[in-house]
């Protein structure tokens, strides 16, 4: 996805960012870069405990075609 406007970064690139932010101090900042990449993955993880009996059955279908 390409943006010229820093509002409408994807979170990935984000977390990118916040690395490149900080690569001229002398230490990074990795509870910055993990915060940012833990929020980003937890909307993923609860779509997934939600639709869990639906994937698993999808899995269990195509396994027995």
């Amino acid at each position: 996805m390409i943006t010229t406007d820093n509002s409408r970064r994807t979170i990935a690139v984000g977390v990118a960012y916040l690395r490149e932010t900080f690569s001229g101090m002398e230490t990074s900042n990795y509870n910055v870069m993990m915060t940012g990449a833990v929020l980003g993955i937890i909307p993923i993880v609860i779509l997934f405990l939600f639709l869990q009996k639906y994937i698993m059955t999808g899995f269990s279908k195509a396994a027995m075609k």
